[in-house]
């Protein structure tokens, strides 16, 4: 039974051939042109730079310096170190920007632990 069923879905693979690499080969190329697009359109990663009009983002694949003239954002409130989102449209311009501050001191990991300590505890 096991083996007619693995030559079943051996004949269905070779008449299927070519719907099947079609698929696969759409699939990548929708997959690219997303890619591409995200890489166009948004500014992801940690900021290591603020000018007076500019912001250095930097990710895990590469750094963009993003001219933020002609922007309603307020650059100095910026600092390195912040993680930033910044989404831009087909013209370049700036639609939104979306900060967070993180900071990894030895203080919040251990008001962290301590919470997470006391949450354990007074489940038991």
């Amino acid at each position: 039974m096991g083996k007619d069923c693995l030559m079943q879905v051996k004949n269905t693979l070779i008449v299927y051939k070519k719907k099947i690499w079609s698929i696969v080969i759409l699939v990548t190329i929708f997959g690219m042109i997303s890619a591409g697009a995200h890489a166009m359109f948004q500014v992801r990663g940690v900021v290591t730079g603020v000018d007076n009009n500019s912001i250095t983002v930097t990710n895990f694949f590469r750094t963009q310096t993003v001219d933020m003239a002609g922007s309603s954002v307020n650059v100095s409130a910026i600092k390195p170190g912040y993680r930033i989102k910044i989404q831009k449209n087909l013209q370049g311009n700036i639609l939104y920007v979306r900060t967070s501050a993180f900071k990894e001191d030895e203080e919040d990991e251990q008001h962290k632990d301590k919470h997470h300590r006391d949450y354990k505890d007074s489940r038991i």
